[in-house]
């Protein structure tokens, strides 16, 4: 009953977000019926408009449950994990997420709609950092093997295609400061985490990386994703 969003694991099974029906459902390849999970509700593992599911590495499933404004994780075979997110516009909260993807390191990307911006998770709901690039309403998000981020950018009728992300933290060594009393100090060090997924023009820096309008031609596009030779289909 309306569903709209599906991913694909390595065996051929097939997983719907059947949104309408507040459920998962699972298929073979051939559509034959495999397996359900969800209800109508706000507890764990409840739906209330599930919109998209995504799949990592190792096997979890992540639901953007849209209208309670969160993401839950999975296994493949519906065992609830955990859950992140809440309701509002601050750094980690979510109003409205149609989309969610999944890197090859398990970063978990959320497009969170209706606060037109994408926000980067760890795998357990650790928040990490957000972009944005004049997006209306941006509904779907994923990954290429080379990390390159793609954006469903639904009411500006086109994909954004962003550099790979770089979140890795930037440690500053720890000082030596000069002692001339008896006792001890030790410093810590800096830790700056340099935000994910920022946009990376080389009209403004020198990193080589470009954000691209990679498709302008849609008409209010509503999904898309990659073959593995790279290939978009919208």
């Amino acid at each position: 009953n309306n569903p709209y969003g599906v991913v694909v694991d390595n065996s051929g099974n097939v997983y719907v977000a059947d949104t309408s029906n507040n459920r998962v459902e699972v298929f073979n390849s051939g559509g034959g019926y495999l397996n359900q999970w969800g209800g109508s509700g706000s507890g764990n593992g409840l739906f209330d408009g599930p919109y998209a599911v995504a799949l990592d590495n190792s096997g979890y499933i992540y639901v953007a449950d849209r209208n309670n404004d969160r993401i839950q994780k999975f296994t493949t075979i519906g065992g609830y994990v955990t859950q992140w997110g809440t309701s509002g516009g601050g750094d980690g909260q979510l109003n409205n997420p149609y989309g969610v993807g999944v890197d090859g390191s398990g970063g978990v990307y959320v497009a969170d709609t209706f606060n037109n911006r994408i926000e980067e998770f760890t795998n357990t709901g650790g928040y990490l950092g957000q972009f944005t690039y004049g997006f209306a309403y941006p509904e779907s998000v994923w990954i290429d093997n080379s990390g390159y981020v793609y954006v469903d950018d639904s009411s500006n009728n086109r994909i954004v295609k962003f550099g790979p992300c770089l979140y890795t933290p930037t440690i500053t060594p720890t000082p030596t400061p000069t002692i001339t009393l008896t006792p001890t100090i030790t410093l810590s060090p800096t830790v700056t985490n340099t935000p994910p997924c920022v946009v990376l023009d080389t009209s403004y820096n020198g990193t080589g990386y470009s954000e691209t309008d990679f498709y302008a031609g849609a008409d209010v596009p509503n999904g898309a994703t990659l073959d593995s030779a790279g290939n978009l289909v919208l």
